[in-house]
């Protein structure tokens, strides 16, 4: 799955050609069997009778995300927006913004996700802290 400007889309064989602009979101896909999860903070796919071409502004596997760097963008966005006049370029940065957050926000189930499969001792709180063990 890609997530497409107008929503997530899916490629198979025999696709019909079509460019899109990709929104900051996960890449969901199969290669060789495996399944691969990549983050990409924009760009363009382009789907024609060769395969998919991703054209990415960012494209890096969800676990070599830098999340400080993430919330570092969104804030420096945040500021940016409280800057701007009304009109169209301000809705475009909202959308954006927003599409960073939605990310940010999926990032966090993810983490809170690996932290249930970890050791009790590790687990986070309700607070999203991750508990130190007592010694």
């Amino acid at each position: 799955m890609f997530p497409g400007a107008e929503g997530d889309f899916g490629v198979f064989v025999g696709h019909a050609p079509l460019i899109s602009l990709l929104r900051p979101g996960n890449r969901h896909g199969y290669s060789g069997g495996e399944q691969s999860q990549i983050v990409v903070l924009g760009g363009l796919a382009e789907i024609g009778p060769t395969g998919l071409t991703l054209l990415a502004d960012v494209a890096t596997s969800i676990e070599d995300l830098d999340r400080a760097a993430l919330q570092k963008q969104i804030a420096e966005m945040e500021e940016r927006v409280k800057k701007m006049e009304q009109g169209s370029e301000l809705d475009r940065e909202i959308t954006k913004l927003d599409h960073f957050k939605e990310l940010d926000e999926h990032l966090e189930g993810n983490r809170h996700a690996l932290a249930v499969a970890a050791p009790a001792s590790d687990r986070a709180d309700t607070t999203g802290r991750v508990k130190k063990p007592t010694s």
